[in-house]
């Protein structure tokens, strides 16, 4: 499913949500961010933690030292 929009919960928190709902929550994500403005370094991006539902995937992006931070680029993937 593709995402119809994101929904910015908080500081590097944010809600996928799908323009079609899937069957169930079963699937997996797989979430990547890069910030350009810190000199390209790659941030952590997570599901981990993160609240699944057939609508919709919670995930969140981090910086090294896991503190929750917005990052300029973020790919999130649903797979089922």
């Amino acid at each position: 499913s593709q995402s119809r929009y994101i929904t910015a919960n908080g500081t590097g928190d944010y809600t996928v949500n799908f323009t079609t709902a899937l069957t169930d929550a079963n699937y997996a994500v797989q979430a990547t961010g890069y910030q350009l403005s810190t000199g390209g370094s790659v941030c952590v991006a997570m599901a981990q933690g993160a609240v699944y539902t057939a609508s919709a995937v919670r995930v969140f992006t981090t910086n090294s030292s896991f503190t929750n931070t917005d990052m300029q680029n973020v790919c999130v993937n649903a797979f089922r």
